[in-house]
């Protein structure tokens, strides 16, 4: 289906009420043009881009800022940023799901929609934050990331930490911020650095996975002693896999100055979800699909603070259908 895009300050027939539209002060200069039709399925037809008046407009109260986090790639950050989002959109809370790998973006391969602008032109000035958002679900943005950019590539750490404030702008105008940080230190770092609520890390359960993890959680707790961090374990073959790698964890942890780390669980090794993320297609339609996905559901009820929710959630299972 073709994908229609809003002018600012018109609507289409597509577009959803609770959508944040344009403003006629902003210029159309800095909303860069898709040539692409991206994939989108389940009658999401429409991809708006919000600007900053309309998404403070929207903003009812600060935030919570989630960052997840691993200290190896391939433990699976990814895509559970997208079904933590998945699962909060469909509580009703306005969602932006943010690519914090800046040139190693992955969120918009696993949702089927390609970029519509290049970050870099964000840091030069000639595109605004808001001209990259896109709508990929019901209550559900995304805030991509390049791949491969050679201007990404040659910034600085400063220059890479003042692109990273400069998004952060938007995160007003959502109930709940999902940054996927990626694996490694910097990203990792840099993303909790810039107003986040708290720090989950995806922890696998191999010795190196669980050393890496160490070795996150030691820089990030010198640099932000007061940002809360969780830990999640994935890719288990059962629950006692993921708390025995969280207590080799926790032992890693002791001889140092570290606060006390919260478990909240542990996700199974889910093998739709991985061949969901090898054939491109949506991973939001994953948010109920899938033992990983079914397993998240308790752990974001029984933590709803953690994930922006106001109180304890109760539902049997999650909605097979994405509003």
């Amino acid at each position: 289906m073709p994908i229609a895009f809003s002018p600012p300050g018109q609507m289409t027939p597509e577009t959803d009420v609770d959508a944040p539209q344009g403003d006629k002060s902003t210029s159309r200069s800095h909303t860069p043009t898709c040539d692409h039709e991206p994939h989108v399925e389940r009658g999401y037809s429409y991809l708006e881009r919000p600007d900053r008046a309309v998404l403070a407009a929207h903003a009812r109260r600060e935030p919570v800022v989630l960052v997840l986090g691993s200290g190896k790639g391939g433990a699976g950050a990814s895509v559970l940023t997208v079904m933590c989002g998945a699962h909060v959109a469909q509580t009703g809370r306005r969602v932006l799901l943010l690519d914090g790998s800046q040139n190693l973006g992955n969120l918009h391969v696993l949702l089927g929609v390609p970029p519509c602008g290049s970050l870099h032109g964000v840091l030069t000035g000639a595109a605004l934050p808001e001209s990259l958002v896109q709508k990929v679900a019901h209550n559900l943005w995304l805030l991509p990331a390049n791949s491969g950019d050679e201007a990404i590539y040659a910034l600085s750490a400063m220059d890479r930490a003042r692109l990273h404030y400069q998004l952060s702008t938007l995160y007003d105008g959502f109930d709940s911020v999902i940054v996927d940080a990626g694996p490694g230190l910097e990203s990792v770092v840099r993303a909790s650095a810039m107003g986040a609520s708290r720090l989950v890390v995806v922890l696998l359960s191999d010795d190196s996975a669980i050393t890496n993890s160490h070795a996150l959680i030691k820089i990030v707790g010198h640099q932000l002693p007061q940002l809360p961090i969780h830990v999640i374990a994935n890719r288990t073959h059962d629950p006692s896999e993921g708390t025995v790698a969280f207590e080799k964890l926790t032992r890693l942890c002791e001889g140092g100055r570290h606060r006390e780390l919260d478990y909240l669980g542990s996700l199974p090794s889910d093998s739709p979800v991985r061949f969901e993320r090898r054939t491109h297609n949506q991973v939001v339609e994953l948010h109920a699909v899938g033992s990983a996905a079914e397993a998240l559901w308790p752990i974001i009820a029984d933590h709803p603070w953690i994930f922006g929710l106001e109180s304890r959630l109760v539902r049997s299972s999650p909605e097979k259908d994405v509003p």
